[in-house]
């Protein structure tokens, strides 16, 4: 490991006067925790990288390391394929099909023996060159892992096979070349499994995952599931090098991020295709976004080999990747994390810690290298000095590399120009984002902690530039009255997603003087950069602490007046615990208007049979009562969307799924064309939500189909974590047990798994005074006698209403406005 003494390249803490355990010990406080996070890291990411993996025993020995090869051939070019794996010092190969072309097993085992030895370790899977002698080169195989320590392998040698070494576990698969029920044999090997480092090889290729000219000859089925359990795809075939980014779908061609980090985790992987083991060189045919390396013979490519060293220095959950070829140029290289098993970096961020995955992402992104380095702590819980948040502000503002100049005037009396912060203070103020602490004289009290009501300025400003003011106050927090200058930053933080309340019952507290922690401050700058995380977790709930009172003073910079509406981003509480929208939700005047307009800017998919246009049929209704009910429906055409034409002072609503707009289950969630056409919506990465109704089929439907769509809906949801997939009950009919059964699995589904759940049913059954109608069915004959009696509430129905009395859309449209401004962020009191 680098001491910490030896960090000159960067500024922040490498100075000679920088003092190191103070800067470790406050890195994270406010807004600022977010430049200082940066900064901190900045500063420690070179050297500091150690992670707490998952104990286990199948960890490999430190800096193991494999080379992946396919294509080789016999003669020259192999051979000296083969001597670089030796002058890498490499302790296995893993060979993806076409060993030597020309159905020779003798002569390639003995090419193998000559230059690695007959005991060196080389495992195959078969390719399509290989098929006509198989039973030979499965013979040699067979031989050779006789002649190896530490491994074990089960099943049809490199058609069906899976082999554990020295803390790998690898299927050698002969997907779309050999054999059947691949996915199957995979999936199930997989299961069974607990290794940190899994590793899927098989020959040939779909076309979309080579950048050659192949055409798809293994299925998804073996790609998908061997992301789906975190596994990396080695393959081969097209004779080339290229390797994907991080993707959460290969089928869909769905990139995860584009980091040179690559985190493994059950949902996500990468493939790549080396095919340069001996044999020749193929032109490059495909340009794909997804590819985040290639080297072919159009990039003057050479033979080579993939090189991965797993456990390197002593992390067993990191991995040291690049391509070389045997005139020593390296194309790629690439770092690999496993969380596969659920490991941390950080020993006192553990998997369970509500901002693990905040966390992750600023170390995975280079913003930080946490407080401490043996062992490797983040330090959640402290909180950082101002002085240290001018750091991370600026680089949070510029690039994570940036340093800003020597000041020559110091604009703080507080802040001497010899101070090893003062450039960053100074470079914060030339900026525009900050005028300090106080005035007469100007100080910036670089000492002092900082606060959650000063970091929603900060945070805000990097979000939307210096000169952003948000809109005036509503109110929201009992603690941040109208009167106080913090209220309307702290209202516009919440709005944006960037902070949540420390307090919502039994009234909403914001806690603008507490201290910032560090775990705090990683949520912010996570949410203030957009910066991808790798799973939904929950929202932050942070122990208020004490901390100094900020002086009156502490207004914003000074900065032209703009008064734009803060960028939304929903709040992760309300989508992240369990809503039910019932008949306690249709009085829609106890909807705060603020939160109608937040709702506007989320954007929702909805299919539906006749009986869910009861919903469109009383949005609508609603909005010809009242302006600030408008919607906009999009009805899905021929294709998927690919843009949203809505007005941006109404609810977008996309109706249907495509290339229709009476959607049945087997058009949205039963088949997997259906499927396929909500992912397609999906895919367009335009909607926060997507809901789909019944419509008689409750009634009937067994419990295995309730399951089966419980199970989609929420595949759904871990497919697009950026998307809710909203439940919905089916509609009465009198009161039937099958019915009463199949809409309470839905209910105790959606408690105790944090789902969103429309109960289209509870609706029906209570009038607007609370009586229950429990026989009751879908054309509502309350609602007749109910608009008898109150013809003020019956004004403005809709002029239609499927199955059912007008007064029954109406309601299901009020608590569709309800439902909406719940996921806006709004907590349901009035």
């Amino acid at each position: 490991m680098t001491k910490l003494d030896e960090l000159k390249p960067l500024d922040l803490i490498c100075s000679e006067d920088i003092q190191i355990s103070h800067l470790i010990w406050f890195t994270f406080v406010p807004l600022i925790i977010i430049t200082a996070t940066f900064a901190w890291i900045m500063c420690f990411h070179a050297s500091v990288q150690a992670s707490i993996a998952a104990p286990s025993a199948s960890a490999p020995p430190p800096d193991l390391k494999v080379a992946f090869i396919g294509d080789q051939g016999l003669g020259a070019n192999a051979r000296s394929v083969l001597q670089l794996i030796k002058d890498e010092n490499t302790d296995l190969v893993l060979h993806s099909g076409d060993f030597e072309l020309s159905d020779d097993p003798e002569a390639w085992d003995s090419q193998i023996n000559d230059i690695l030895g007959s005991d060196f370790p080389y495992f195959i899977s078969i390719g399509n060159h290989d098929v006509n002698q198989w039973d030979g080169y499965q013979q040699k195989f067979q031989e050779r892992l006789s002649r190896i320590t530490d491994v074990e392998c089960s099943g049809d040698l490199g058609i069906n096979s899976a082999c554990s070494f020295r803390g790998l576990f690898i299927i050698l698969s002969g997907a779309g070349t050999q054999g059947s029920s691949h996915t199957e044999y995979i999936q199930q090997q997989l299961n069974q499994d607990d290794h940190i480092w899994r590793i899927c090889s098989w020959h040939k290729n779909q076309n979309e995952m080579q950048v050659g000219s192949k055409p798809d000859e293994v299925g998804w089925g073996p790609y998908e599931t061997c992301r789906e359990e975190g596994a990396i795809v080695a393959t081969a075939h097209n004779h080339s090098y290229a390797r994907t980014y991080l993707m959460e779908s290969f089928e869909n061609q769905i990139i995860a991020n584009t980091s040179s980090t690559l985190v493994l985790e059950k949902g996500r992987s990468f493939v790549f295709n080396s095919g340069l083991g001996g044999a020749s060189v193929h032109e490059q045919q495909r340009f794909d976004p997804w590819w985040a390396a290639i080297y072919t013979a159009s990039q003057n490519a050479n033979y080579g080999a993939l090189f991965c060293s797993f456990n390197v220095e002593e992390q067993a959950d990191h991995a040291s990747c690049y391509f070389k070829d045997i005139e020593g140029n390296i194309p790629d290289q690439f770092e690999l994390v496993s969380r596969v098993q659920g490991g941390s970096t950080f020993i006192d961020v553990p998997y369970g810690h509500w901002a693990h995955d905040y966390i992750e992402v600023l170390y995975q992104e280079g913003y930080t290298a946490g407080c401490n380095e043996d062992p490797l702590e983040y330090c959640p819980d402290n909180t950082m000095i101002r002085a240290e948040s001018a750091v991370f502000i600026e680089r949070g503002i510029h690039t994570t590399s940036y340093t800003p100049p020597i000041p020559t005037d110091m604009t703080f009396a507080d802040v001497a120009p010899d101070y090893w912060e003062a450039k960053w203070i100074e470079g914060l103020w030339n900026d525009g984002y900050t005028a300090g602490c106080g005035i007469n004289p100007q100080i910036y009290c670089p000492l002092r902690e900082h606060i959650r009501a000063e970091a929603c300025v900060f945070y805000l400003r990097m979000m939307h530039g210096a000169d952003y003011e948000p809109p005036p106050a509503q109110g929201l927090f009992a603690d941040a009255p109208i009167d106080q200058w913090e209220s309307k930053w702290v209202e516009a933080a919440y709005a944006a997603g960037l902070i949540e309340p420390c307090q919502t019952h039994p009234e909403m507290l914001f806690c603008p003087d507490d201290a910032l922690t560090r775990a705090l401050a990683a949520y912010m700058m996570v949410q203030a950069k957009d910066l991808p995380i790798p799973t939904p977790t929950p929202s932050p709930s942070p122990t208020a602490s004490p901390s100094p009172t900020p002086s009156p003073s502490l207004t914003p910079s000074p900065s032209p007046t703009i008064s734009p509406t803060p960028t939304y981003t929903p709040t992760s509480s309300p989508t992240e615990k369990t809503i039910v929208i019932d008949h306690n939700c249709t009085d829609i005047d106890q909807i705060p208007d603020y939160w109608l307009e937040q709702a506007k800017q989320l954007t929702f998919h909805y299919a539906h049979t006749s009986h869910g246009s009861q919903i469109i049929s009383g949005l609508q209704a609603l909005e010809g009562q009242d302006s600030k009910y408008d919607i906009t429906i999009i009805y899905a055409g021929s294709s998927p969307p690919t843009s949203l034409d809505c007005d941006p002072d109404t609810l977008c609503i996309y109706d249907g799924n495509p290339p229709e707009t009476y959607i049945s289950p087997p058009d949205y969630w039963s088949t997997e064309s259906g499927q396929d056409r909500t992912r397609s919506v999906a895919d367009s990465e335009l909607f926060d939500f997507s809901m789909w109704s019944w419509c008689g089929q409750q009634s009937s439907n067994s419990v295995e189909t309730v399951q089966n769509y419980l199970d989609s809906m929420d595949g759904f949801e871990q497919s697009y974590p950026t998307m809710r997939f909203i439940l919905m009950t089916g509609h009465t009919d009198g009161g039937s047990a099958t019915l009463t059964r199949n809409n309470n699995m839905l209910l105790d589904y959606a408690a105790d798994n944090e789902k969103v759940l429309f109960d289209f049913a509870d609706i029906e059954s209570y009038d607007p005074d609370g009586n229950y109608y429990p026989n009751t069915t879908d054309d509502c004959p309350w609602c007749s006698d109910w608009c008898a009696a109150h013809p003020e509430d019956c004004q403005n129905l809709p002029s239609s209403c499927a199955h059912s009395h007008s007064f029954n859309c109406k309601r299901k449209g009020q608590a569709f406005w309800w439902m909406m401004a719940r996921l806006a962020g709004w907590d349901g009191a009035p």
